[in-house]
């Protein structure tokens, strides 16, 4: 017995099509929100200390050494690896990175 596949490309609909806002049944207002996929290439800040002092030296010597690479680009802050993340002043940090 021999198998054989044969792959098809799958139809897609016309782009103005997929992206039309959706409405629930029975919502009689326009949506909030609006998801989409994409790739998108994010720097991503791994945090191993929650010291504020260092993660702030250390960023800026990041920024002194490639200041193209965060200007303007949105940046996920990841605390996984720290051991108490609720330690981190976040609200703090984000003030002095923003500068």
């Amino acid at each position: 017995m021999v198998l054989q596949f044969k792959f098809i490309r799958p139809i897609r609909p016309p782009i103005q099509s997929r992206f039309r806002p959706m409405y629930s049944e029975g919502l009689k207002f326009p949506p909030a929100v609006e998801i989409k996929g994409g790739v998108v290439t994010l720097p991503i800040v791994r945090l191993l200390s929650s010291d504020l002092a260092a993660i702030v030296a250390q960023l800026a010597q990041r920024m002194e050494q490639a200041p193209e690479f965060f200007r303007s680009a949105p940046v996920v802050i990841d605390v996984a690896a720290l051991s108490d993340p609720s330690g981190l002043d976040l609200a703090s940090l984000l003030e002095q990175i923003k500068q």
